[in-house]
C-alpha cells in the first residue's frame, strides 16, 4: 500500500468529493474504491456468526 501525503492526497481527495471516482492517466482508465480494514479477526466474526 502506498500512503498518499500532501498535493497528491488533495487530488485524490477532490476526485473522491466530486463523486466521480474514475479517472484517467496514460489513456488508462482507473477506479478509486475505498477498502476498509476490518477491526476483527476472522476467528472472531466466525465466533460472532456462530453466536
Amino acid at each position: 500500500m502506498k500512503r498518499l501525503e500532501g498535493y497528491a492526497a488533495e487530488v485524490i481527495k477532490d476526485i473522491i468529493r466530486e463523486e466521480s471516482s474514475a479517472f484517467e492517466l496514460d489513456g488508462k482508465r482507473y477506479q478509486v474504491i475505498s477498502l476498509e480494514e476490518s477491526t476483527t479477526t476472522v476467528k472472531e466474526d466466525i465466533e460472532i456468526d456462530s453466536g
